[in-house]
């Protein structure tokens, strides 16, 4: 029973107008119960920027809806707003700037609502690149924004954003200078933005102490007023800054500074970059199992949030992470799928970085063909596009491959591309490897000399917290050296410090092993040479008993997963006939539900009928008394054009027959038998014409050229038709009613050219504009001054008539025109034809 009086009360709201009717005498508005000021404070709600995205979208999509429920329409557009702000926080671009400007199309919004639209549109602008369009929403939103310092101050701040996109600092410092007279009205909050933008942009134009000032100032003021989210972003700057100076230890206490504050209930994005971040400063400090867990939390926090780009990253960190650790399959998966996602190509910086990771995987496998393909599609992919630091990235891997598959030459250059790349780089790690790949070439060839001094660059140019695997590299390279020139204590010394470096890594260890028993055997040390002879031997049977564990696995994996499908079919089988049994009854329910369900919708309409009936039906009298007029008028009109189209066709086929007969009493037999098929195929032609409504302005003129063609081979005569088509008309796209020129063209034969003459011709041109079709007929005979029929053709009268029903026109405005021509040589005939559907 309440489930029915529900369906009653909802079926009754949905259509309350309608059972009112048009002459219900006016009711009273439903604004009055339910208030406007309760809108206006769910719109205030909204303003609260801990809001994810997708609950400030949600939110103002249901009080969008209650305020257009109650015809409210300021609210409405109020909630709009809000809503087309959440779409372009989730850089869907498009969709929140049409809503902007549905929004200005509402002359209630006040002026802090107007700066708000354009100061948003504006930041969407420079987010997409369009910093000139952002510069005018800007300047814009300033007009409206007058005397409001908090608008103002962001719109400062959001034009001085723009110039650190394009890392031009200078002309940041001088935005942010104009803002220094808003300062004192500004909430705390934007002081620290301010603070923030400011410090950092001084610490990029050689003022880092008074930009670390800054930034620390801002990072005390956001921890007094408790913000997390300003602490996580004066963090994070603070983070960048000690990774460029290469304090690793330092970088990660301030990341794992930046999670601990970060809200519980805050977005789950920003917090997935944080980890990865921290993975990142893992993976330098040699952590690499601490590094992948930190990869893998990311990922999930992405996934969780919806941003497919941050998710995409952390699967190319995930398959970097993996092939430093040796995990090869794990890397190689994670990678192809990274590929595989649609996202990966609106980034062409993301989509080089997870082909070359995908290559330098390929090349330890033994695949170097299609890793060498991958390297060059990277480089082709940031040859103009990417970073120094990240095409500097590209041809080392490149490089690298030339060289695995014996193109020195090759590689030699890639290298030295390398070093022209980075050298202006601040993080300079690629240099560094470029320096030790270059030296391996060098010690290869026997310059130990050379190779020597690339091993020493390389390690000068790690700096002071250098990552455990470049550091590896570059002392292996310089024990080598010594090795070759017979320093052996120089070659053991670096030797040994390789071997510590290469802790985590066994693979290294392996290779050092063996190197380090030959520095000893040199230097003479045979105790120290066994020793670590020793130490190669376990590790290589070590690692053929991994090789050979690792093959026995994917066996014995393969043979579980067999078996595993062979009693999944079995179950699936077993399942099925109980799902048809459940699904069978499912829907036995279901029917039950839906009957019971239309019975009820039944009844509610049927009495909603009833009332609609009764109140409704003087108005549908008055309606039906209308439509009969109107119809009996369109049944007129109707027959009165069929009537004088009829007239038409046998005035046209009485002329025809005239032809032939001439042409078979003068006796010219071939020429009447020709004539007759020509003429035949025309009366088959205006037949057919004749039961059509429309025809195509090609059709018509296929039409005319035969008529004209008949009609010179009777009279012996060569009247010329030239056909002139304005541009953008297609003669088979545009339809008019048929059999309408053909009678002034007739009239051109009968009237303008009944004496002999030379050089004669017909034109017709047409000229679209709108639904009209204006079509112009002159020829170059006599004239209407020079004709001996002084009436109107009865051709003439007919086309008009026809032209003017068809227009809807009254019979006193003019819808063909005759006149003579400029030159006071032949006739104009100017029609306006209504274009009509095919």
């Amino acid at each position: 029973m309440m489930l029915f009086r529900f369906w009653v009360f909802i079926m009754a709201f949905g259509y309350l107008p309608v059972i009112a009717g048009p002459s219900s005498p006016p009711q009273k508005s439903l604004s009055a119960q339910l208030p406007r000021d309760y809108v206006d404070s769910l719109c205030a709600r909204l303003s609260d920027v801990t809001l994810s995205p997708d609950s400030l979208q949600k939110q103002a999509e249901k009080i969008a809806g209650i305020a257009q429920l109650i015809g409210y329409r300021k609210g409405y557009y109020s909630a709009r707003i809000y809503q087309a702000k959440a779409l372009s926080l989730k850089k869907k671009f498009a969709i929140s700037d049409s809503i902007f400007l549905e929004t200005l199309s509402y002359e209630g919004l006040d002026s802090s609502q107007l700066c708000k639209i354009h100061l948003l549109m504006g930041r969407s602008s420079y987010i997409m690149g369009k910093f000139e369009r952002g510069d005018s929403l800007m300047y814009l939103a300033k007009d409206f924004g007058k005397g409001h310092a908090g608008y103002l101050f962001s719109i400062g701040m959001n034009m001085a954003s723009r110039y650190v996109v394009q890392k031009n600092h200078a002309a940041t410092l001088l935005r942010l200078n104009e803002l220094k007279a808003l300062l004192p009205y500004i909430t705390s909050k934007d002081s620290v933005d301010y603070l923030l933008m400011r410090g950092t942009s001084l610490s990029f134009v050689n003022q880092q102490d008074s930009g670390e000032a800054l930034i620390d100032l801002a990072l005390a003021i956001a921890i007094h007023i408790n913000d997390s989210l300003r602490i996580g972003r004066v963090y994070s700057s603070t983070f960048i800054r000690e990774v460029m100076q290469g304090d690793m230890q330092a970088a990660l206490e301030i990341v794992e500074s930046s999670i601990r504050v970060h809200p519980a209930k805050g977005d789950s994005a920003i917090l997935g970059r944080y980890y990865k971040n921290k993975g990142l400063v893992l993976r330098q400090l040699g952590r690499y199992d601490d590094a992948l867990a930190a990869y893998w939390v990311a990922h999930d926090l992405m996934r969780q949030s919806g941003d497919k780009n941050g998710e995409i990253r952390s699967k190319i960190s995930l398959g970097s992470m993996y092939q430093m650790l040796g995990q090869h399959g794990e890397s190689i998966a994670c990678l192809r799928e990274a590929l595989d996602a649609p996202e990966i190509q609106s980034s062409l910086t993301t989509l080089a970085t997870c082909n070359v990771n995908l290559a330098s995987l390929l090349k330890i496998t033994g695949n170097l063909d299609e890793a060498l393909a991958l390297n060059k599609k990277a480089a082709a992919l940031v040859r103009k596009n990417g970073t120094p630091l990240l095409r500097a990235r590209i041809y080392l891997e490149l490089g690298r491959t030339h060289q695995e598959m014996g193109y020195l030459q090759a590689a030699r250059y890639n290298f030295m591309d390398v070093l022209a790349q980075g050298t202006g780089a601040k993080n300079r790690t690629p240099v560094s490897e470029a320096y030790v790949a270059l030296g391996e070439l060098d010690l290869a060839e026997g310059r130990a000399d050379s190779a020597l001094l690339r091993g020493q660059m390389a390690l000068k140019l790690m700096g002071k917290n250098p990552g455990k695997a470049n550091q590896l590299g570059a002392t292996s390279l310089v024990a080598g050296a010594y090795f070759d020139l017979e320093n052996y204590n120089q070659a053991i010394k670096q030797g040994e410090i390789a071997w510590k470096l290469a802790s985590e890594l066994k693979e290294s260890k392996r290779k050092l092993s063996e190197k380090l028993s030959h520095y000893y055997e040199a230097a003479g040390q045979a105790k120290k040479a066994l020793e670590y002879a020793r130490i190669h031997r376990d590790l290589e049977l070590a690692f053929r008993e991994s090789e050979n564990e690792k093959d026995i696995h994917e066996l014995r994996a393969r043979m579980e997963l067999d078996q595993k499908n062979g009693e999944i079919t079995v179950l699936f089988k077993e399942n099925q006939v109980q799902v048809e049994k459940l699904n069978n009854r499912k829907l036995w329910i279901s029917i039950l539900v839906l009957l019971a369900l239309a019975l009820m919708i039944f009844f509610v309409f049927w009495q909603k009928r009833i009332r609609l009936l009764r109140k409704n039906e003087l108005l549908e009298l008055d309606l039906q008394h209308s439509r009969d007029k109107l119809d009996l008028e369109d049944a007129m009109n109707e027959m009165r054009l069929l009537a004088l189209q009829a007239r038409l066709n046998p005035h046209f086929v009485f002329n025809c027959l005239v032809v032939v007969q001439n042409l078979t009493l003068r006796g010219d037999n071939d020429t009447a038998l020709n004539y007759l098929k020509d003429f035949s195929r025309l009366t088959r032609m205006v037949f057919e014409i004749s039961q059509k409504t429309s025809l195509s302005l090609c059709e018509e003129i296929e039409f005319l050229e035969l008529y004209v063609d008949l009609e010179n081979r009777r009279l012996r005569s060569q009247v010329l038709l030239e056909v002139e088509l304005a541009d953008g008309i297609d003669a088979e796209d545009i339809f008019i009613p048929p059999l309408l020129l053909q009678p002034i063209i007739e009239n051109c034969f009968k009237h303008g050219f009944s004496e002999e003459g030379n050089n004669r011709k017909i034109v017709l041109s047409f000229i679209q504009k709108g639904e009209v079709l204006h079509t112009c007929i002159s020829d170059n005979g006599k004239g209407i001054q020079g004709s001996t029929d002084r009436g109107r053709p009865s051709g003439i009268r007919i086309t008009r008539k026809r032209l003017a029903i068809l227009s809807n026109l009254e019979a006193q405005v003019e819808t063909l025109v005759l006149s003579s021509n400029t030159n006071g040589q032949g006739t104009c005939a100017k029609l306006n034809i209504p274009l009509v559907s095919a």
